[in-house]
């Protein structure tokens, strides 16, 4: 499931790109709305479905229900198949505007985007983006006659045709790779160094508990012992703190790809739990209070 997500997160990208690259290109401004739409539309989509990928690789780390995690990939793979019906729709579509005007930059964007879509909508078991056989060496011979290109840029493009499909899939799906790790990584980074140099008072989430949220979560903390004088605080851009007289506190916070976790300190600043929470529900929350509330015994 989750190297299929990423082929699904590159070919999304690729088709972005293509998208980006003839919204450049295109005179007609309803074209160009219609571009930025659709690109908008798909942007969000494979966010998501990133965003997604990130969790549940977090949750196959972490000793998780069964029934929850296969209930997450259940939802994860709905995502995918629409981005990969959605991904098809719109190459179906490029491939008759970059008749009407080819360039070779998004030729050889829309040479990759197909690549990765029909793997993914191989592995489906769906239909396949129709290319006839000789499209791309047929439009790039119009590009050359047009733009004069370069032995060189001529000899590139060629070598990517005449490149095993499978190899150039490998190749595809290898720097996809890199690319979301990398930005994995990145993201890891940025959530330790915020653990560890941010104040609690300064934790920069946007709050996501309503009013009637926290205080159902304070009753289930009043019931811990040490926290029955807890008590709610908000502060700016903070998601949510709740400490008690004792010096019990609770603090909830959302790291770069958005998965809630809760740090439980005492009153000498050190951590009694820490854990991850998940899905940014307010259920997982409590689900997770009520384990802080069990390791309090």
């Amino acid at each position: 499931m989750l190297p299929l997500i990423m082929a699904a997160c590159g070919a999304a990208g690729a088709v972005i790109g293509v998208l980006t690259t003839q919204a450049a290109n295109e005179q007609d401004k309803q074209a160009v709305e219609r571009y930025k739409k659709v690109n908008a539309e798909l942007i969000n989509s494979r966010d998501k479905l990133q965003q997604r990928y990130y969790e549940l690789c977090d949750r196959s780390k972490k000793q998780i229900n069964h029934l929850n995690l296969k209930l997450a990939e259940s939802e994860m793979e709905k995502d995918l198949v629409y981005l990969a019906l959605s991904l098809y729709h719109e190459l179906m579509a490029l491939r008759e505007d970059i008749d009407i005007n080819p360039s070779l930059k998004v030729l050889v964007e829309f040479h990759k985007a197909i690549a990765l879509t029909n793997y993914v909508l191989k592995q489906l078991d769906k239909r396949l983006v129709p290319v006839a056989q000789d499209y791309f060496t047929r439009t790039l011979t119009r590009i050359d006659e047009r733009d004069n290109l370069s032995k060189k840029q001529l000899f590139n493009f060629m070598a990517l045709l005449m490149n095993p499909q499978q190899d150039t899939i490998i190749s595809f799906l290898s720097e996809v790779q890199n690319q979301m790790l990398s930005q994995q990584t990145v993201e890891e980074e940025q959530y330790i160094n915020n653990v560890i140099t941010i104040e609690p008072e300064k934790y920069y989430i946007s709050q996501e508990h309503t009013i009637d949220e926290s205080k159902d979560i304070i009753q289930l903390l009043k019931q811990v012992p040490g926290m029955t004088d807890a008590h709610h605080r908000d502060f700016p851009r903070s998601e949510l703190f709740i400490t008690s007289k004792s010096g019990i506190s609770v603090r909830t916070w959302r790291n770069p790809v958005n998965v809630l976790h809760v740090f439980v300190t005492d009153n000498y600043g050190e951590l009694i739990f820490g854990g991850y929470v998940g899905w940014i529900h307010t259920d997982g929350l409590l689900a997770c209070l009520r384990e802080i509330k069990r390791n309090f015994k």
